[in-house]
């Protein structure tokens, strides 16, 4: 469980940092062929309130509640929920402020379907639950991917 502590954090700082480089390049892309590519203000804010209010919810409150047969399943609980929770409402902002991006449902609905099973198992919940992320954020990527692919052909 203190691994678990460590690699998500570390993980989600790693992950921004790409996420900023990629960014950075997409901007440059639209500046070339005339169609910049900005964020608002107010939709930079409202996704990093939405990941903030997942780290509270997913790491403070619901592990407290103790929802799982026992400590490390409350934990998976609170996992899952973190993510599920924190990319859910960043795809909410993404469609008020840019359009529904179907590619991202499975990061956030994978996780939310395995709450369930997390909750009962004695032992290897946060394993199911890294299991669980790691399959909903790898689906989201293939359906970019796949999207990106469409988008060339035409």
């Amino acid at each position: 469980m203190q691994f678990n502590l460590v690699y998500w954090p570390v993980a989600f700082i790693v992950a921004m940092g790409f996420t900023g480089r990629a960014w950075k390049r997409l901007q440059k892309l639209g500046r070339v062929t005339g169609r910049e590519a900005e964020v608002s203000g107010k939709g930079g804010i409202l996704i990093a309130l939405s990941w903030i209010t997942g780290i509270i919810l997913g790491w403070g409150i619901i592990p407290r509640m103790s929802p799982g047969v026992n400590a490390e399943a409350s934990m998976a609980v609170g996992f899952l929920s973190f993510i599920a929770f924190s990319v859910f409402a960043m795809w909410l902002v993404f469609a008020k402020y840019g359009g529904v991006e179907r590619e991202i449902i499975p990061a956030f609905l994978i996780p939310a379907t395995g709450i369930p099973v997390a909750m009962r198992m004695e032992t290897g919940a946060m394993a199911w639950a890294g299991f669980l992320v790691g399959l909903g954020f790898s689906l989201a990527v293939v359906a970019y991917i796949y999207s990106a692919f469409r988008a060339i052909e035409r």
